[in-house]
């Protein structure tokens, strides 16, 4: 549509292999992710911390991702899952469930996805390091 434009596919680097990642770097129509999925950028402890910063547990930040390092750790050895050390994705409904019960914060939505998209991304923005890594992968 526009000569000045590019396009190309933007994809989680999941279990690829570094020779994989650089031949879909050179062929220059797709972009890898530096992290397994999306996910672990929005769950990062850096936006996590932003968020819980303007809830009413504001002083709970070391439970949120003592918690997340928790559920992360039993879904890799749980035989039934067997995930990624790094795979945020999967246990983002969990972390949502935890947030809603223990900590008592409501109205974070219905679904990990509308949490993570309406709460955590406005939180990826210039001057933290999950945004500069995003910036770097994309625009490059």
């Amino acid at each position: 549509i526009f000569s000045d434009r590019r396009t190309f596919r933007l994809i989680d680097k999941d279990n690829l292999s570094s020779p994989d990642i650089d031949e879909l770097n050179r062929a220059g129509r797709v972009r890898v992710l530096t992290r397994r999925n999306l996910e672990c950028f929005i769950l990062d402890d850096e936006i996590l911390a932003l968020w819980i910063a303007a809830t009413p547990a504001k002083d709970r930040l070391g439970e949120v991702v003592q918690k997340k390092t928790e559920l992360l750790a039993a879904a890799v050895v749980d035989p039934k899952r067997h995930i990624a050390p790094d795979d945020c994705k999967s246990i983002a409904g969990e972390l949502l469930v935890y947030l809603r019960t223990q900590l008592g914060l409501q109205g974070l939505g219905s679904t990990p996805e509308s949490f993570m998209l309406h709460h955590l991304v406005p939180h990826v923005r210039v001057g933290t390091r999950v945004y500069e890594e995003l910036r770097a992968t994309i625009l490059t």
